[in-house]
């Protein structure tokens, strides 16, 4: 199903193409449950506790979308033929998981960024940093 369609529009990887389209639809399905069950994961009255991980599952969906973007745009331009699934389980997703928990435990540590301004810059960071999750290699970094 995904060769014809990519085929059709003009997408070189299909393979790639699936993931981002899988991904996309299971981050939408969190951001669903999220929503669906508002009471818990968004108080009415400032948390300060760290361990409030209601806010962390906020933000995990987000930058999983940010990388289904990056992950649409490589099948859009990749040709090559190789297997995404072992690039993308076990380099890509623990390093946005790693990066969803920076980006929680940093906004949520400081009064001011603990309210309701924590929803709107977290899942902006969170997509912005998915997308450009390349910038993000342990073997770039330089003590």
């Amino acid at each position: 199903m995904f060769k014809k369609l990519c085929k059709k529009i003009g997408v070189a990887e299909y393979r790639r193409f699936r993931w981002a389209t899988w991904i996309l639809l299971f981050s939408m399905g969190g951001l669903a449950v999220v929503i669906n069950n508002r009471d818990a994961f968004f108080p009415k009255e400032v948390v300060s506790d760290i361990d409030y991980l209601y806010r962390l599952l906020w933000v995990l969906p987000f930058a999983f979308i940010g990388f289904s973007c990056l992950a649409f745009v490589v099948s859009i331009t990749h040709d090559g033929h190789d297997k995404p699934w072992s690039s993308y389980i076990f380099n890509y997703f623990p390093r946005l998981i790693a990066l969803s928990l920076l980006i929680f435990s940093v906004l949520h540590l400081f009064e001011a960024s603990s309210g309701i301004v924590y929803y709107y810059f977290s899942s902006g960071l969170a997509l912005y940093f998915g997308f450009k999750i390349e910038t993000f290699k342990l073997e770039n970094i330089k003590i």
